[in-house]
């Protein structure tokens, strides 16, 4: 095979159009298990709405290699020289509204208008065109199709539990694994576990990122005890609310003794209706009132 630097030069990427379709279709039917309905190959041609959410982006890479040898009447004619093209790599995708996937994003940790994410519908390349950065080069354009949308927060997608090599690649390019869902695929009479992957957008911070600050704490031990700290925070704030709160009454006291005779003008409001009720009432309202003292 020719050197890939060459290989390279020879690749276009564009979006897939109508006359794509059926090289398309059995580079589908090659890659997944799936069976993938005409609606799904119309929608990624047209650029339409697929499944009751938005419309599907696909870009196609094409390998352009000139035809070694003419036809004597192009030679005569001096046409230009035919070139062979080939997909040889695509990606479709669509953004997704935040009620379509529900809770299975963490929203990002960073305040913003976040209601969609891109997914990833299918992605692959030509087995004899891998590891040439074909699936890198369409990554990055599906995200930057994502980014085009303010309010798009990330791009996440499903991967086979089994299918180690594609894990990785969606490792290398930023995606982190973010839970697993068994029986996600059903194909083959058999039910397939699957991994959600997902990569925030720029502007979105991942929540599940570690900081160099958590690194480090983790590195030296003391995450256990930033993380009690940190779960304690509420209680300490309670307890400082509690004791603003005595020194508060601590400093009425007078008032409040001074006003207590004022409250038996309105004790009917809190059911003390007899005399026997309102002597045992005063005397635990001043109980309370020296305790603070």
């Amino acid at each position: 095979m020719k050197a890939e630097k060459e290989i390279k030069s020879q690749i276009i990427y564009r979006k897939m159009v109508p006359d794509d379709t059926n090289e398309v279709r059995l580079l589908h039917d090659e890659w997944f298990p799936i069976k993938y309905n005409d609606e799904f190959y119309t929608s990624m041609a047209q650029g339409t709405e697929f499944g009751g959410a938005g419309p599907v982006f696909c870009i196609v890479a094409v390998h352009e290699e000139l035809s070694p040898t003419n036809t004597e009447e192009e030679e005569e004619t001096g046409q230009e020289t035919r070139k062979n093209k080939k997909i040889v790599g695509l990606i479709s995708a669509q953004v997704q509204a935040l009620s379509t996937f529900g809770r299975d994003l963490p929203l990002p940790s960073n305040k913003g208008c976040w209601d969609g994410a891109l997914y990833i519908l299918t992605i692959g390349t030509h087995k004899e065109f891998r590891k040439m950065g074909i699936g890198h080069e369409l990554v990055v354009r599906a995200e930057q199709f994502g980014q085009t949308h303010p309010t798009c927060m990330a791009v996440f997608l499903h991967v086979i539990t089994y299918n180690e090599v594609a894990i990785e690649f969606y490792k290398r390019n930023g995606f982190r694994v973010l839970k697993e869902i068994p029986g996600y695929y059903y194909f083959d009479s058999k039910h397939f576990g699957c991994y959600l992957c997902v990569k925030y957008l720029k502007g979105a911070r991942d929540p599940g990122e570690r900081t160099w600050f958590t690194a480090l704490l983790s590195f030296s031990g003391l995450e256990f005890i930033f993380n009690f700290l940190s779960k304690t925070c509420d209680l300490t704030k309670i307890l400082h609310n509690a004791s603003s709160d005595s020194a508060s009454k601590s400093s009425n006291t007078d008032l409040e003794l001074s006003d207590l005779s004022e409250e038996k003008s309105n004790i009917s409001i809190l059911n003390y209706n007899d005399t026997q009720k309102l002597q045992e009432y005063e005397a635990e309202r001043t109980d309370e009132l020296k305790s603070i003292v």
